[in-house]
């Protein structure tokens, strides 16, 4: 059998900001259901309430989170990803500066575009 590491899969920068978007719309919503108290009763305010608490507590858990991930670099380009190691261990063996592949990408795709 093959020795398989683990992949974690990391969120972007960004998904962890949306994340972030989300959870306060969460909470916007959660405060702007505020006044139920005095426009229902019986089972609707029951359902308001449950729907209240399940977005805060979905709010709440979200941007704790989010707010982890980003604060300890675990994202695409963070401290805690692996693969930004990997290659540049792997640029370092062979000899190779970023600005190389760079350049190198950069043929490939001027190549490209003339054969067409």
């Amino acid at each position: 059998m093959q020795n398989e590491q683990s992949v974690t899969r990391l969120p972007s920068k960004l998904a962890l900001i949306a994340r972030l978007l989300v959870a306060a719309y969460l909470i916007y919503t959660v405060i702007s259901l505020g006044d139920v108290w005095n426009r229902y009763s019986g089972g609707e305010l029951m359902l308001y309430m449950g729907a209240m608490a399940l977005f805060a507590i979905g709010a709440i858990v979200m941007s704790a989170f989010s707010i982890y991930d980003l604060i300890r670099g675990r994202y695409i380009g963070g401290k805690l990803d692996a693969t930004k190691e990997h290659i540049e261990d792997d640029l370092e063996v062979k000899g190779i500066e970023e600005n190389q592949v760079i350049d190198a990408t950069m043929k490939e795709i001027d190549t490209e575009d003339v054969g067409k």
